[in-house]
Order: structure tokens, then C-alpha cells, then sequence
């Protein structure tokens, strides 16, 4: 959960087209929650834990003013919104767990695996859903977020069926890296046997002249 909170989030901001070019201000509200999880369930940890759900409304925030400076909801821009909006859910679940408040009914357990969910399954995969994907891989990684979300509430044969849609995005999304990677490794090699023929050109012409 600290390295969703310290590392994988701040990465995270880096790469969304919310002019967060400085991540610094991440870290006064991440620290904050990552002691809350080493501390002894209490005042000290919940008040640390708020301080991180404060944060995520942040983000919250940065999804509402690119909404408004775009006006546009397509299904990459879902799953941007998804990645800014799930880190709020782990935090309310960090602090629920944090207060030994058993919210809508979870067990502590439960709820201190919802931190780490919804920083990786939530956070991390709808990002990569958003920076490599189109379609149907695009909107298939928060649509599975948000059934798994549901099947806690509805209980677990819908949260199975968002486990299936998720990790279906997951596939989908590595496929088209994968894609995307082969498309790069066969520009490079066509840009290097061009250059290489170039090469040869020049040193044949090289050898025509001294002839």
C-alpha cells in the first residue's frame, strides 16, 4: 500500500495531461498516509490518513478542471477519470480501516485490501488504459474497475464478472503495447538498414572516385 502511495501514484502524475509537472505536492499528502498504515490503529493514524484522503480530492480536482477546459468524454478520457477519481476510494477505506469503523458493513481486512486495489487496479491500470489504449481495451479496465467496485455492495458473483472484464482490459491493453512495441523495433530496423545502405552508398562512390 506505501508503494502505491509513494511511488506508483507520484509516477502516475507525471504522465497525465493535467499540467502537474511537479509531483512534490503529492508527497506532503502521501507521507502522511503511508505512516497512518505503520502507526497503531487511533487518533494519530486517522488524523495521518485524512490528511491523504484530502489528496485525492485533489485529483479529484485536477479530473473536473481538464473536464471543463476539454468538454469532451470519450473512452480514454473515462479512463483518465477513473485513474484521478479511485485513489479517493482507498483513502475513505484507509481511513474508515484507520478508525476500526467497519464502513457499509467491511471488515477491517476487507477494507485495508480496498487501499491496495484501488491504488493498482484502480490508479495504475486505468492509467495504462488511458496512455496506451483506444476502444474497447480503453474502457474495459474502469468499466471492470467499477463492477468490482459494485460486487462489494451486490456481492460476489458481480464482483467476479468485474474481475473478468478487468483483467480482459489488462489483456487487451498489454496487447496493444505489444503491438505498439513491435511497430517501434520494426521502424528502428527499416531506419537502420536505410542507414546502413546509405553507409555502403557513400563508400562505393567513395571507391568509384578513386578508381
Amino acid at each position: 500500500m506505501s508503494l502505491g502511495m509513494l511511488v506508483v501514484v507520484p509516477l502516475g502524475l507525471t504522465l497525465l495531461p493535467t499540467r502537474t509537472t511537479s509531483t512534490h505536492w503529492w508527497f506532503a499528502f502521501a507521507v502522511p498516509g503511508a505512516l497512518s498504515l505503520w502507526l497503531p490503529r487511533g487518533a494519530v493514524s486517522i488524523a495521518l490518513a485524512s490528511i491523504y484522503c484530502v489528496g485525492t480530492l485533489v485529483l479529484i480536482a485536477l479530473a473536473a478542471r481538464h473536464f471543463l477546459q476539454h468538454k469532451k468524454l470519450g473512452v480514454r478520457q473515462v479512463a483518465l477519470y477513473t485513474a484521478l477519481a479511485t485513489p479517493s476510494i482507498a483513502a475513505l477505506a484507509l481511513v474508515a480501516e484507520r478508525s476500526s469503523y467497519e464502513l457499509f458493513g467491511f471488515n477491517l481486512t476487507v477494507l485495508s485490501l480496498t487501499v491496495a486495489h484501488f491504488h493498482f487496479a484502480g490508479f495504475a491500470a486505468a492509467l495504462m488504459a488511458y496512455l496506451s489504449a483506444d476502444g474497447l481495451a480503453a474502457v474495459s479496465v474502469p468499466l471492470g474497475t467499477v463492477i468490482v467496485l459494485l460486487g462489494f455492495f451486490l456481492g460476489d458473483p458481480v464482483e467476479l464478472a468485474g474481475a473478468v472484464v478487468l483483467t480482459i482490459g489488462m489483456w487487451l491493453v498489454g496487447w496493444r503495447l505489444w503491438k505498439r512495441s513491435r511497430r517501434a523495433e520494426r521502424s528502428t530496423a527499416n531506419a537502420v538498414g536505410f542507414g546502413l545502405c546509405g553507409v555502403l552508398a557513400l563508400r562505393r562512390e567513395g571507391f568509384d572516385e578513386a578508381g
